[in-house]
């Protein structure tokens, strides 16, 4: 038989399913069954075939169900043929008693009326062979106990990426739609086989590849199999006799058995791990080794994230690894229910809980171990926050050390299985610099910006006193002395606002870096006053809080970043920002107006109106925080988690 998936109509609209239902044991543990079918499917026509204790009228009658008079569903499915032998309905099959969802066959009805080539459909399930969750290849009665076959469903598909229509080599589970197309081109079942019912599809599933057909399983509904209702459901490949005597006719079927339940990049096996996650909630590893005694913008992103991630239902457990002990301002997040402290030396995670997910949220600033880290997660994501250092040589304390930083986010970016950027403009370098990233495999998940409330403790620096500071007026720029922080034309603007305000100062303050610093720019700026100039190295974390709280403006030149949290942060203190006006910080906080040109002058012109005028001031800080209030980090974590879910249905980076 020969289909062209484009060109094939749908089935028109008339077409209808018939549902049977083989009773094999006592018809009493049929009840619920027969309950689900009709509340799922309450017009669809319902036979009962009876293979063991006979069906009551009564039973029937209270379900609208008709006692088929075929004796085996063999004869049942042939008495359904129409004129010509062919067969006007998809058949669906239930060979147990389970529980079906509501809107059971939705899916499967789609698909097989959108694919003639689909034989059949059979769904996730407790008790499925390989379509068993929460056990992949291994059927079970044990289901959590706040989760039936409704809610898994829900979540199935509710949860993005929703489970799709898979191929598997053959039906598994005990309910089953059979196509029309299929039955009429393969005449049916056979009469001459001693096959159990869940055999005889299996067996017509066989017939019916060797003509093109293939089998799906729907990764988007679940069926329930309980014990206290008698369940088995046995595959029959896994029945010795009948397991021997499909092999027999249809020798290829082990090998596609096999690989199926064993290659963890099989389509089967890609959606069950990936449903497993979604009812189960998803198990995340953090490389949090960046955790160290100062909190800079990489510590306040990994944190954040991971509280967030923490917070959310559909996630099971967050493990945090770390070289050494976990840092005081890290301890709330340490302290949350759901987070786990790992230990490690060095990039070594022998010692780690198998994970879903493995995330560097962070660059890939040195070579990873990804392939040791695939031992212990699924799958293995990192952060590109920025290109910065991979664009800049000045940054390394060498030319080798340059190209080895290069080759170490090159390598890192194209092996994982998922590269999160925080920024359109971050993912816009990764196209310019051409890195090794397919697109369907590239995240953008920006930052959140609340992490700080304006609430928070502060206190003076003490090393600013040190230094003379007295009570007065201070313009504030914060972040390391790198290049592109561009601290120099902050010194020249605030000199230039120091001749029509004399009472203001500036302080800057940031970690100093050994390579590619402004150290040199900044010194050779002329100033009237240094004097009312302060550099200081790093602060804690509440006396950023006072600096940002305190100052008049703070002044943020940086011509590269990947997203920019500082005009955010001194905006929840109440302080605006004049920063560029392109790049991240074009991108994410639209609405205000900064400085068009890298001028001092211009820079100058915009912070003495922010000075002098403290309506305008609070005009810039309420458009900040509305542009910030798009961007939180519980929608960060929202983003993260479809990623993450993403790439678990996706084959694994070889």
């Amino acid at each position: 038989m020969s289909v062209d998936r484009a060109s094939t109509p749908l089935d028109a609209p008339s077409t209808t399913t018939t549902a049977i239902v083989v009773v094999s044991g006592p018809v009493d543990h049929y009840v619920p069954t027969l309950q689900a079918l009709r509340a799922a499917l309450p017009s669809v026509r319902l036979l009962l075939v009876a293979a063991g204790d006979p069906v009551t009228s009564t039973i029937a009658n209270r379900f609208a169900a008709e006692i088929s008079q075929a004796p085996t569903l063999a004869a049942a499915v042939d008495a359904l043929r129409g004129d010509g032998g062919t067969f006007a309905n998809h058949v669906f099959v239930v060979t147990a008693p389970v529980l079906v969802p509501h809107g059971v066959l939705d899916r499967a009805l789609e698909a097989v009326q959108r694919d003639l080539r689909i034989a059949t459909v059979s769904f996730l399930s407790n008790n499925a062979g390989l379509l068993s969750i929460p056990e992949p290849n291994t059927p079970t009665f044990h289901l959590l106990a706040s989760h039936d076959q409704h809610s898994v469903t829900r979540r199935l598909r509710g949860i993005a990426p929703a489970g799709g229509v898979v191929s598997i080599p053959i039906p598994a589970g005990s309910a089953h739609l059979l196509s029309r197309h299929a039955l009429s081109v393969c005449n049916g079942f056979r009469h001459d086989s001693p096959y159990s019912p869940n055999g005889l599809v299996s067996e017509f599933a066989l017939r019916a590849q060797r003509r093109g057909f293939v089998c799906a399983g729907d990764a988007g509904t679940f069926v329930l199999a309980t014990a206290d209702l008698g369940a088995t459901a046995v595959d029959p490949i896994d029945d010795p006799a009948e397991g021997m005597a499909l092999r027999g006719e249809h020798p290829f079927v082990d090998v596609a058995i096999d690989w199926a339940v064993t290659a963890p990049e099989g389509p089967a096996a890609l959606e069950v791990r990936a449903a497993v996650a979604k009812v189960t909630g998803l198990r995340v590893t953090i490389d949090g080794r960046c955790l160290g005694d100062r909190e800079m913008g990489t510590q306040v992103q990994t944190l954040a994230l991971a509280r967030e991630l923490a917070a959310r239902d559909d996630v099971q457990l967050v493990t945090i690894a770390t070289n050494g002990p976990v840092p005081g301002y890290a301890f709330d997040v340490f302290n949350r229910p759901k987070v786990r402290h790992a230990l490690i030396e060095g990039a070594d995670v022998s010692g780690l809980p198998q994970a879903d997910v493995l995330h560097r949220p962070y660059q890939p600033d040195t070579l990873l171990p990804i392939d040791d880290w695939r031992r212990h997660a699924r799958r293995v994501l990192v952060t590109l926050q920025d290109l910065i250092a991979y664009e800049v040589g000045a940054y390394a304390s060498s030319a080798q050390a340059w190209l080895d930083y290069r080759e170490a986010l090159r390598l890192g970016a194209s092996r994982a299985d998922g590269v999160i950027v925080i920024s359109n403009d971050t993912r816009a370098q990764v196209a310019f610099e051409r890195l090794d990233v397919a697109p369907d495999r590239l995240f953008v998940v920006p930052n959140g910006t609340d992490h700080l409330t304006g609430g928070e403790a502060e206190s003076v620096p003490d090393e600013l006193l040190r230094r003379g500071f007295g009570a007065g007026r201070f313009v504030f720029v914060l972040g390391a002395n790198y290049a592109h922080k561009n601290r120099d034309l902050a010194i020249a603007a605030w000199d230039v606002v120091r001749r029509r305000h004399r009472d203001v100062s500036l302080v800057l303050c940031g970690a100093s870096v050994p390579h590619g610093s402004s150290r040199l720019a900044e010194a050779t700026v002329e100033t009237s006053d240094p004097s009312s100039l302060y550099v200081l190295p790093d602060v804690t974390s509440a006396e950023r809080n006072w600096l940002l709280r305190h100052a008049e403006v703070v002044i943020y030149p940086t011509s590269a970043e990947g997203f920019g949290l500082v005009p955010f942060e001194a905006a929840r203190f109440g302080t605006p920002t004049v920063n560029v006006g392109f790049g991240p910080l074009r991108e994410v906080n639209p609405t205000v107006d900064q400085p068009g040109t890298w001028g001092a002058e211009e820079f100058a012109a915009t912070i003495i109106r922010l000075v002098a005028d403290p309506e305008a001031a609070a005009n810039r800080v309420a458009e900040t925080l509305a542009a910030g209030a798009s961007y939180t980090w519980a929608g960060t974590a929202d983003g993260l988690v479809a990623a993450y879910r993403d790439i678990l249905s996706r084959a694994p980076v070889r």
